[in-house]
């Protein structure tokens, strides 16, 4: 019998429909959440400074069977590029990412809650005294809210009220100085990241001066540890990804097409354990790489590459936390620079930037791999998508 369940499941890898929808018909009613489906967020761009602009920035979206439909979208400020939710309340927090362009001296972080209907409410928006934030999380204990500048080349902190709300204190903010070998990208430092790990170590990504640095929340400061790391000169580091259950973390280098595989030495240091590419062996030009997930399972790992490549790169994680490579699968669309997978494993939802579309994949568990693609076209650029 298990022979033949697994026959099965080839056949959906292998036999996979590319299905695509446009998400024409708004619904706002309680019959939109059928049930079984699944709610997201889409962050966009929304101001002046980019090519195409959605009107209102976060679009509210259900997935049920493999299949997205639009149901409503939400004013959450201009540009809202990235999306974190509260560990335990019904609050999200938006990375606002403004610079001069959007005639702004400031990004922000906006707080809003949503009730049980899916009804979004502004509870207060912080600015971040730095240009570009892109990108925002929550601690886990849910008590303070991180931002990166990637413009501003730093990093701040909010503490966060009972409600979930964004505290009246300015930001706690480090600045980073330096820069590194691509003069092009890393001419000053560029804060993309920062998250808290799971053994409550707050890491932060300068993308400009390839920097991973670690911090401490102590007397409600950003103190540093003597636990930083560099990445290889002119790699670029983006993101971060954790390992389960190990003090092991993934860094995505965004400038070479490179994962590095960190450990904790045990010695009160991290150690590279590897590095491995995630571009096809026969890809031409940048990889441009930009998300990477864990899935739930924490038995796979995922990346996204953009420019030329406009894939998502499949690894397998081994019992010593190392990467093997699976496989490439196209994102039908043009930069995806966003992706999530759904809390059951089973899905993956890639925001397609340029060509303004999402995609849709179902997930072996077995092997990781994608398949069964459906793409839905008519998001405004998409740029971070969040189950709730």
């Amino acid at each position: 019998m298990r022979f033949i369940v697994l026959i099965g499941m080839i056949t959906l890898v292998s036999c996979g429909t590319d299905s695509t929808s446009n998400p024409s018909t708004v619904d706002t009613s309680e019959g939109a959440r059928a049930a079984g489906s699944m709610t997201l967020l889409v962050g966009s761009y929304t101001g002046a400074g980019t090519a195409a602009a959605s009107p209102k920035g976060l679009y509210l979206c259900t997935l049920d069977n493999g299949k997205v439909k639009l149901t409503s979208s939400i004013e959450a400020g201009i540009n809202p590029s990235y999306v974190a939710k509260h560990p335990t309340k019904s609050i999200i927090y938006v990375a606002n990412e403004m610079d001069a362009s959007h005639n702004q001296t400031a990004g922000a972080v906006t707080a809003m809650a949503y009730d049980d209907n899916l009804q979004f409410s502004v509870l207060k928006s912080r600015p971040t005294n730095a240009v570009g934030t892109c990108h925002v999380s929550v601690n886990k204990s849910g008590t303070y809210v991180f931002a990166a500048n990637y413009g501003g080349g730093n990093i701040c902190g909010f503490p966060v009220g009972l409600d979930g709300s964004i505290g009246p204190s300015g930001p706690i903010k480090v600045d980073f100085t330096g820069s590194g070998p691509n003069q092009s990208r890393q001419g000053a430092p560029h804060g993309h990241y920062i998250g808290e790990s799971h053994w409550g170590e707050i890491f932060a990504v300068d993308l400009g001066t390839d920097s991973i640095r670690t911090y401490a929340m102590e007397g409600g400061r950003l103190q540093p540890t003597n636990r930083s790391v560099s990445s290889l000169p002119g790699s670029g580091p983006r993101h971060i990804a954790f390992h389960l259950t190990e003090r092991i973390f993934y860094v995505i280098n965004e400038l070479v097409g490179t994962i590095d595989v960190w450990q904790d030495s045990g010695a009160g240091t991290y150690s590279r354990i590897q590095s491995i590419g995630t571009k096809d062996a026969d890809a031409t030009g940048e990889a441009h790489s930009a998300a990477i997930k864990v899935s739930p399972s924490g038995n796979h790992l995922y990346a996204s590459n953009r420019a030329e490549n406009n894939n998502i790169a499949v690894f397998n994680i081994l019992t010593d936390g190392k990467l093997e490579l699976v496989g490439h699968h196209s994102t039908r669309g043009e930069s995806p620079r966003d992706f999530d997978i759904s809390p059951d494993g089973k899905y993956m939802v890639i925001a397609n930037q340029n060509s303004n579309n999402l995609v849709t994949y179902s997930i072996n568990p077995i092997s990781g791999e994608l398949y069964d693609p459906k793409v839905t076209k008519g998001f405004t650029t998409p740029v971070s998508v969040l189950f709730l």
